[in-house]
C-alpha cells in the first residue's frame, strides 16, 4: 500500500503531465533551421515524451506520433533526432527529464504547502469551538 508521500508524488506527476513549460527564446533558437513540418513533428514528439518519459526508437511509431508519412519521416528523422539521445530502444532527453523533474518537485511543494495550510486552518477552527456543554447560559446559573 503506498504511503502518503508516494501518493503525493503520483498525484504531482499526473498533475504535471497536463502542462509543460516552453521557453520561447530557447525554442525558436533551437528550431530556427527546421521546416514548419519538422517543427510540428518536434512539438508532437516533445508532447508525447512529456507524457511518457521517453519515445520509442521505432520509425513506424515515431511516424505515427508526428503524423508524418513514414517515407517523409525517414527523411526528417536525421535532423529531428538531434534533439534526443538514442539509448537502445528509446529516445531520451536529459533537458526534458530535468524540466519534468523540476515541475514535479515544484508541484509537490505547492501540494505540501496547501495541505499544511488546510490542516492549520482546520486546527484553528477547532480551537475556536466551545467545548460541548459549556454554553454561556449555563455559566449564569452556576454558583
Amino acid at each position: 500500500m503506498p504511503d502518503d508521500k508516494e501518493k503525493l508524488q503520483a498525484k504531482a506527476e499526473v498533475d504535471v503531465s497536463i502542462w509543460m513549460p516552453i521557453y520561447i527564446d530557447n525554442f525558436i533558437a533551437s528550431t530556427i533551421r527546421l521546416t514548419p513540418q519538422q517543427i510540428g513533428a518536434y512539438i508532437l514528439l516533445v508532447c508525447d515524451y512529456w507524457r511518457n518519459n521517453s519515445l520509442p526508437n521505432d520509425d513506424a511509431a515515431l511516424s505515427q506520433i508526428t503524423r508524418i508519412p513514414i517515407k517523409q519521416w525517414k527523411k526528417d528523422r536525421e535532423i529531428i533526432s538531434t534533439f534526443f539521445t538514442i539509448e537502445g530502444k528509446l529516445w531520451k532527453s536529459t533537458k526534458l527529464d530535468a524540466d519534468k523533474k523540476s515541475a514535479v518537485e515544484n508541484r509537490l511543494k505547492v501540494m505540501e504547502r496547501t495541505a499544511k495550510a488546510i490542516k492549520a486552518k482546520a486546527e484553528k477552527a477547532l480551537a475556536r469551538e466551545e467545548p460541548v456543554g459549556l454554553h454561556k447560559e449555563d455559566h449564569k446559573d452556576s454558583p
